[in-house]
């Protein structure tokens, strides 16, 4: 079956344009909490695979590269609204989108810059909170994605973010608690601690793979939360490099 052929079948509902409207840092604030003791620990290393695959967007969310200038974020960071069904948003080329890629402690400008060149697929309800960009010039180091083991509760997750904007920090370790009911098992929940800036962030398994996109804050469980990877159509793009 063909590349366009599988990213059909996936994306069953909507495929219409999504004009972009972003959310600032202060605002994506609502859905990153610090949980109980603050656990966040500063980066100071200058290069490494997270280090060079992870980036700060203007617009205030954390960014993940996967390889050849698949990236991945929050589809939040985009628009406003939920809505749902998937869709495809087209050029996000403002410089509100643009992403800086290895700011850390030691290096506060980063080693590259990078545009977001397009939007490839996005959704945003109580179900699914991701969006899969296209990005240029293309980071070159990159995470893999954890596709075969479906999340589990009990396992050991972490991660690496730019609460508030500000230079890399890790969560510390915490472990998957449970799955949000009202996402009909798409959105699993934790207490590894963030902040405003650290929506879409890649939530990392204990061998640094990517399992989910943290997107989310439950008030009533006092816990984040993450949209699962293996629900979304990012395998779909993937297979295609």
């Amino acid at each position: 079956m063909s590349f366009k052929s599988r990213l059909n079948a996936f994306l069953v509902g909507l495929c219409l344009s999504v004009t972009l409207l972003a959310v600032d840092a202060g605002a994506a604030s609502s859905s990153d909490r610090i949980i109980d003791e603050n656990d966040l620990e500063k980066i100071y290393a200058k290069t490494g695979p997270i280090v060079e695959a992870i980036g700060r967007m203007n617009v205030g969310c954390t960014v993940t590269h996967l390889g050849n200038g698949i990236a991945i974020t929050a589809g939040h960071c985009f628009v406003s609204s939920p809505f749902h069904g998937i869709r495809s948003a087209g050029s996000c080329e403002s410089r509100r989108y643009d992403i800086k890629w290895g700011v850390t402690y030691t290096q506060d400008a980063g080693y590259l810059g990078s545009k977001c060149v397009k939007v490839l697929a996005i959704e945003l309800n109580q179900e699914r909170d991701y969006a899969i960009l296209r990005v240029n010039p293309v980071p070159p180091r990159h995470l893999k994605v954890e596709f075969e083991h479906e999340i589990a509760v009990g396992d050991t997750i972490s991660i690496f973010s730019h609460p508030s904007m500000r230079p890399l920090e890790w969560s510390s370790y915490c472990g998957v608690e449970g799955f949000f009911e009202q996402s009909k098992g798409n959105q699993f929940r934790y207490s590894c601690d963030t902040e405003g800036g650290s929506s879409g962030a890649s939530v990392l398994n204990k061998e640094e793979a990517i399992v989910g996109i943290h997107n989310y804050y439950n008030a009533e469980l006092n816990r984040n939360g993450a949209t699962k990877i293996s629900s979304t159509p990012l395998r779909v793009f993937l297979s295609n490099l």
